[in-house]
């Protein structure tokens, strides 16, 4: 089977249900965020400050385009993934693009860590107009959408499986 990527606004779920839903299925899980750490050997913040936002992303974006063979593995992209047209047509070929989304609501809720979080754009711009410009991005890419909300690990993983079977 191929690859399953998961999209969708810091705060919606991706690390973990991605974790669950590798698991799960017996997939390989791999997150982006933690590649560039990994390669970078510095937290998200600690990149941003050091290569500044467009740095970040033409980092973000060479990540994804070196991965491998996607398939039986399950992508946590960073919510910025979706500003990089190259990255995200080179996902939608390797696999399902799946959006987890929630409410900006509920994005508020869970993002209390935004200052530390390393959120490309928060500086700059307030939560509520990253979420309007980020949700028609997502929409634009994704396969299918899984609503978050009322955050139930089981029912999501259970819908999201169902939807990858179709």
């Amino acid at each position: 089977m191929t690859g399953i990527i998961l999209i969708g606004m810091p705060g919606v779920g991706k690390t973990f249900i991605g974790k669950n839903l590798a698991k799960t299925l017996g997939y390989d899980y791999i997150d982006i965020d933690d590649e560039m750490i990994s390669f970078q050997n510095k937290s998200l913040i600690e990149i941003i400050k050091d290569i500044g936002e467009e740095g970040f992303l033409v980092l973000e974006e060479k990540i994804i385009l070196n991965l491998k063979d996607l398939d039986n593995k399950i992508i946590s992209t960073g919510g910025s993934a979706v500003y990089s047209k190259k990255a995200m047509n080179f996902l939608k070929n390797k696999g399902k693009i799946i959006m987890l989304d929630a409410s900006l609501e509920t994005i508020k809720k869970r993002l209390d860590n935004r200052e530390t979080r390393g959120i490309i754009g928060i500086k700059n711009k307030k939560i509520e107009q990253l979420y309007e410009e980020r949700q028609k991005l997502y929409q634009k890419y994704s396969d299918v959408i899984v609503n978050t909300d009322n955050f139930n690990p089981k029912k999501i993983l259970k819908e999201i499986i169902a939807l990858i079977r179709e």
